[in-house]
């Protein structure tokens, strides 16, 4: 049988390692968004056969793309991007948050068997 302080240990650590998990959820999210704002936010040119390279506009801030820009970087690519990074981050931070409200649940739970167990040092025996 497990004692409460080895209870409480592996609890910790499976906290620890969910806090882990959330943070790296969490990058992953992060690069996402990022790779989402480039897609979106910066020109980008088009090697166009022999001839010079095509300038196209960002999506975010053009006039509209012209056709050939249009293909090589369409609005869905980016939109898909969106889409993916939206659950990872919720994902990230649920498990992130889950994870540091259960160890300052422990860390409460523990001072709260100590200052009990002060007290009833302290209590004259009578």
């Amino acid at each position: 049988m497990m004692s409460a302080a080895d209870f409480d240990k592996q609890f910790r650590e499976q906290a620890n390692q969910q806090r882990q998990w959330g943070l790296r959820v969490l990058a992953a999210g992060a690069v996402l968004w990022g790779w989402f704002a480039y897609l979106v936010m910066f020109p980008y040119d088009i090697e166009h056969g022999s001839g010079p390279d095509i300038e196209c506009d960002a999506l975010l801030f053009g006039d509209g793309p012209t056709e050939l820009c249009a293909e090589h970087r369409p609005w869905w690519e980016a939109l898909a991007v969106l889409g993916v990074s939206i659950p990872v981050t919720i994902l990230g931070a649920v498990l992130y948050v889950i994870a540091v409200a259960s160890l300052n649940a422990s860390r409460y739970r523990r001072d709260m068997a100590y200052f009990e167990a002060e007290a009833t040092r302290e209590e004259p025996h009578g």
